[in-house]
């Protein structure tokens, strides 16, 4: 589990770096490149996970782990993010990115509701039972899909926008000195290498390591297995705070969360249709007041801006919630 964590450092270092480097060279905004390349290798060990325990008929590990990576990229990591370095929010994300993620919650929890109206157990939602109540199925898989590569058609308007305008995000030349393009590229792929396999180490360890002391499979899901595919967030995302790539810290966790909801979920769903209890029911509302949140604290101090205040305040609201879920598990 300790080799994990290195490897996951020290392939978010180079994945920023190699990233940043990209960037700088044909002029794309950072928060494009935090919403494609950094997203979407941080976002593999969620998509693996997620699709194994799905055909493994392992559904709440599925749901459990994507509504927990969620909720954890959003109250820990980027509250940690803004521990090290206040996060400047671009207008783009406060005012399209978060409210698609909402938005896209909100999906899921009508798809649900809907079969679950048709099945007759809408009635019989116990926010704190493991009972089925509702399917996600193939048709919300292709949806979400399909919205995927509208998102992807999203991210390409506006690297052709930063392109057309020659803008340049603010990127210390220290720490992105000028390098053959080949070399950026393979320090990506190098760090993308070492997020997977070292991703995949840390959350199999914690997860035995978790099972030794009786937790259920929701709450590895919810906990364990949600935070640990979310390390490779935490470390890329640190890593950029530190470095004052703001744009690439809350881009990688924005993107990540739509990576997760739209391709992870979407695929999971296509392949088979997962079962959701009143537990993943009450989790999605979570996940909602996580958004909610997120969209008021940009508001709330200094516009568009999350500072150490509010990170701190995120970071409180995620242990809340953990301890939540302890509780809950334990009064099942």
């Amino acid at each position: 589990m300790i080799l994990g964590f290195t490897l996951l450092i020290k392939g978010a270092d180079m994945l920023v770096d190699g990233g940043s480097a990209i960037a700088k060279k044909f002029n794309i905004p950072n928060i494009v490149i935090g919403l494609t390349i950094v997203s979407f290798g941080t976002s593999t060990p969620e998509l693996l996970v997620s699709i194994k325990s799905a055909l493994a008929g392992s559904t709440d590990l599925a749901m459990g782990n994507v509504i927990g990576s969620c909720i954890s990229n959003i109250l820990l990591i980027l509250g940690i993010s803004a521990v090290i370095y206040p996060i400047k929010i671009s207008k783009d994300s406060v005012w399209k990115e978060i409210p698609f993620t909402f938005i896209l919650v909100l999906l899921m929890l009508m798809f649900g509701l809907f079969n679950m109206i048709t099945a007759g157990t809408l009635g019989s939602i116990n926010l704190f039972s493991l009972d089925q109540v509702g399917v996600l199925g193939r048709s919300l898989g292709l949806v979400l899909i399909l919205l995927f590569s509208g998102f992807m058609f999203y991210t390409y308007n506006i690297a052709k926008k930063g392109q057309k305008q020659k803008q340049k995000e603010i990127i210390q030349d220290k720490e992105t000195k000028p390098r053959k393009m080949i070399v950026s590229i393979v320090m990506v792929l190098i760090g993308l290498a070492g997020l997977a396999f070292g991703s995949d180490m840390a959350v199999n360890n914690a997860t035995n390591i978790a099972q030794v002391f009786g937790m259920t499979e929701g709450l590895i899901g919810l906990t364990v297995v949600a935070l640990g595919t979310s390390l490779p967030e935490l470390a890329a995302s640190a890593v950029a705070a530190y470095k004052k790539n703001s744009d690439i810290a809350i881009g990688n966790v924005m993107g990540s969360n739509l990576f997760n909801i739209l391709l992870v979920l979407g695929v999971t769903f296509l392949i088979v249709p997962v079962a959701i209890s009143g537990v993943n029911v009450a989790d999605m509302l979570m996940l909602l007041g996580a958004v909610g949140g997120l969209f008021g604290l940009t508001f709330l101090f200094k516009k568009n801006r999350i500072g150490r205040v509010e990170g701190f305040m995120m970071i409180s609201a995620y242990f809340v919630y953990t301890a939540f879920l302890i509780w809950r598990d334990l009064s099942m």
